[in-house]
């Protein structure tokens, strides 16, 4: 970031700052670390409590500080830096801050330290990314007796909320896994996942627990379902769920097999399935029973990042697949003799892994899932998908942004 971006430099810890930068209004707010601190083997380390976004307060968080630590500096810069400390008595140390621009006092809770910064809500704000080091005053830890955290690139987001559209029975949302929002520390073990839609269907832990990922999806939360053949998390059974339409939205990244489904437990009757691999093999499935099933694949070749959207209705054939938002062009694949869906069966919604034992589990990271109980129209589509896009700064065929 060039120095000129920033207009006026007025920081103090939990008070607001005012940068302005060119238009980047839809851009997505990240925090991503890089670079080692210092002492070893356990140097201290930067995380978010939450997004940076406008209207918001992150509070910045340093891990690990040595027990003697007495004091605690945010240093705030527009530059990155690599300059080694070695030299004036710290080794192993750098500096990777440049372009100082403020240092901001935390307050310390050994072993940790923080400090909130309140980001105003004005639009101009979006995309100013500055670069963050923590440094603790510790005479244990070298001859110079301070200590270094990594660095990190805050860059402030968007806050625009999910667009309100009728029929909304699930909305897990990894930037705010509690209901809090404030978020548990990287690696955390994830034993609920908060349902956002206001219908109470919660995902609890399944077979086994995924672990929450700070930086999961684009420099957003998510939850890995990495860990184990059983990762799972799954909602109670209701009739929520239970209807022959609905429309699932999913963002996720690097999926092995990042699967959602939505039917009863223990079977895969009458099940609605999003089914994402490496490469050209998004998939979404109207199974009416095992191995009595349409699959819809799609040409996209998902690399990183995607979002996938999946229509279900009542006929075998009223299935859709959409990622980035570019519907599948593949002929659907019939397998056995699937039958339609009846129009009232109470099913559950499995994350990370089907409801039958017996059938895939997922490894991948989820940031976000949304169930609608209809079928959506194309322009609702469209707003929640841009809204998704702008979100995650994914790149895709969705055009209603709305600033």
């Amino acid at each position: 970031m060039h120095r000129n971006s920033i207009l006026r430099q007025a920081f103090a810890p939990g008070t607001s700052f005012v940068l302005a930068v060119a238009g980047l209004v839809g851009q997505s707010g990240t925090f991503v670390t890089a670079g080692t601190g210092c002492p070893t083997p356990l140097p201290p380390s930067l995380e978010l409590l939450t997004v940076p976004a406008i209207g918001s307060t992150p509070a910045v968080l340093v891990e690990s500080l040595p027990n003697d630590t007495l004091l605690a500096i945010l240093g705030v810069g527009g530059l990155q830096g690599n300059l080694p400390l070695a030299g004036i008595g710290a080794t192993g140390c750098t500096l990777l801050v440049d372009g100082l621009i403020t240092t901001l006092t935390m307050s310390v809770a050994l072993p940790t330290a923080s400090v909130p910064i309140a980001v105003p809500n004005q639009t101009g704000l979006v995309g100013v990314a500055l670069e963050l080091q923590a440094v603790g005053l510790s005479l244990s830890s070298n001859a110079l007796g301070l200590a270094f955290s990594d660095r990190a690139t805050l860059t402030v987001g968007w806050n625009k909320s999910l667009p309100v559209v009728p029929g909304l029975v699930l909305h897990l949302d990894a930037s705010d896994i509690a209901g809090t929002g404030i978020n548990p520390a990287d690696g955390t073990p994830v034993t609920l996942w908060h349902d956002r839609s206001g219908n109470g269907n919660h995902a609890s832990q399944g077979q086994a627990t995924p672990i929450f990922r700070r930086n999961g999806v684009n420099g957003r939360p998510a939850i890995d379902f990495g860990q184990s053949s059983t990762d799972s998390l799954v909602t109670a059974i209701s009739n929520d769920f239970g209807g022959a339409a609905a429309t699932v939205f999913l963002v996720a990244a690097d999926p092995v097999t990042a699967l959602v489904s939505i039917a009863p437990p223990g079977t895969v009757d009458h099940e609605m399935l999003l089914y994402a691999r490496p490469g050209p093999n998004v998939r979404s499935f109207h199974h009416s029973s095992p191995f009595q099933y349409l699959e819809l694949p799609h040409q996209q070749n998902v690399v990183g990042a995607f979002i996938q959207e999946a229509e279900f209705g009542q006929g075998v054939n009223d299935v859709s697949n959409v990622v980035q938002g570019v519907a599948s062009t593949q002929a659907s694949v019939v397998t056995g003799s699937p039958v339609a869906f009846p129009p009232n069966v109470a099913r559950a919604v499995h994350v990370g892994r089907r409801g039958a034992s017996i059938y895939e589990n997922g490894s991948g990271r989820i940031a976000e899932l949304i169930v609608f109980d209809r079928q959506l129209t194309a322009s609702e589509r469209d707003l929640i998908g841009s809204y998704l896009q702008v979100k995650y700064g994914i790149s895709g065929a969705y055009s209603g942004i709305v600033p």
